[in-house]
């Protein structure tokens, strides 16, 4: 193959695989944001008409982006070859690159695209980092570099790019845009009584959790009791995780796996995650429960935890925006000096466990999407007593925090209804 184009959404990994293809078939890569800084470094005609617009922070033109492409295959070095890194993305551009090729006689060889689930795309999204200095990407969780914000290239600082702390991958091809489900009265009704069952479990767990049980002996109490309510389990096989329960302790902060060999010890806080299916329905609540007697600074930890999940189920009203809950999380939490993760987010949830839209723990108040009525939000701090990167273990789920700092989990379903928010996964629905 030598004429390739790669598509796919932000973070689908279509720039790793075009730098790998073009390496081993010695042709270059063509990608359009590395076209841009060249020639704005440069100082060429369309480097300066791209500027222009980059500065006033208005979307380089087709037409300039074309022009650059036209320039960029030109060359001598893409004679035998190319691979076209995320182009075209309109169709605008396919029209004009097929007119380029036309008149090149060319023809390409595969159009190749990266279809990456949105659960996916947000991990890798949230996690990427970028060294100030000389560009090399890294990644928190598959490629973290040896010392926590530090590039192993040149010890540059490395920085989380605003379009990757957005969190939402909506853009690009394929991606289209987010579609937030919203829910009948019928509906809603099957996610009371998902929710009511998690409610009653997580009263339960509070008298269940103690020193000496293991975290196995946990997750068969509570899938037992799901069962018996005749409801199912919403995390066992999904995605192949193996148990009901994600049961995380101390530094773990979300995903650990139930283990007969995992006990609790006095001084300890666990973390448990579970979630539930009726009729078709999901819930999803998580807690973390103090074992025993517990530091006060970690005390406050789950105090404010579930006190900023309390604040931001109180900006879950209609007419509201998204950034209002997640900026009350990030606001609450950190001027208790605590870090909130960004690897994780909460999410809407309905006849799928995940669904639209995303909703990260931290962010500005008064952006993101309008909060309606009909909407069901999972909301899910998760925060820590010191930095707010995490890396996930060899198990490929459990999480810890990079610094080995401990943590907390609160999670609820929130109903968005015209009279305010309706919290499904609590006995008394209220914040």
């Amino acid at each position: 193959m030598s004429r390739v184009i790669f598509l796919g959404a932000p973070g689908a990994g279509k720039g790793t695989q075009a730098r790998r293809l073009a390496g081993e078939s010695r042709v270059p890569q063509v990608a359009t944001g590395d076209m841009l800084r060249e020639a704005v470094a440069e100082g060429t005609p369309l480097g300066r008409e791209a500027k222009h617009y980059m500065d006033s922070g208005a979307l380089v033109p087709d037409d300039v982006v074309i022009g650059l492409v036209d320039e960029r295959l030109a060359r001598s070095d893409a004679g035998a070859g190319y691979v076209l890194d995320g182009f075209p993305r309109t169709v605008a551009q396919a029209e004009a690159l097929d007119a380029l090729l036309r008149g090149r006689r060319q023809e390409l060889d595969r159009v190749i695209f990266f279809d990456v689930s949105r659960d996916e795309l947000i991990r890798r999204l949230t996690g990427r980092r970028i060294c100030r200095k000389c560009g090399t990407a890294f990644h928190l969780v598959s490629a973290p570099p040896k010392v926590a914000g530090r590039c192993d290239q040149c010890g540059g600082d490395l920085y989380q790019r605003e379009d990757d702390a957005e969190a939402h991958p909506q853009g690009g091809q394929g991606a289209g845009a987010a579609v937030i489900l919203l829910k009948s009265a019928r509906e809603l009704a099957h996610m009371r009584t998902a929710g009511r069952i998690l409610a009653e479990v997580k009263d339960r767990l509070r008298g269940l959790v103690r020193p000496g049980i293991s975290t196995k002996e946990i997750d068969t109490d509570v899938e037992a009791f799901i069962v018996s309510r005749g409801a199912t389990s919403a995390f066992k096989g999904y995605r192949g995780f193996p148990a009901t329960v994600c049961i995380s302790i101390n530094e773990e902060v979300v995903h650990g796996i139930p283990s007969p060999k995992r006990k609790l010890r006095e001084g300890d806080i666990v973390g448990l995650d579970l979630g539930c299916i009726v009729e078709g329905y999901y819930a999803d609540c998580a807690i973390t429960l103090p074992v025993g007697t517990v530091p006060p600074r970690v005390q406050e930890l789950l105090d404010v935890t579930r006190e900023s999940l309390d604040k931001a189920i109180v900006q879950c009203r209609a007419g509201n925006r998204l950034g209002d809950v997640s900026h009350a999380v990030q606001d609450h939490c950190e001027s208790h000096g605590f870090g909130v993760v960004r690897a994780f987010v909460g999410h809407g949830i309905g006849q799928s466990l995940h669904e639209e839209p995303q909703i990260p723990n931290f962010g500005d108040a008064g952006r993101g999407p309008v909060i309606k009525a009909g909407m069901v939000l999972a909301i899910e701090p998760m925060v820590t007593m010191g930095s707010w990167e995490v890396r996930v273990l060899e198990d490929r789920w459990t999480a810890v925090t990079v610094d080995g700092s401990w943590a907390a989990h609160f999670e609820d379903t929130i109903a968005i209804t015209e009279r305010g928010p309706e919290v499904l996964t609590r006995l008394d629905q209220g914040v």
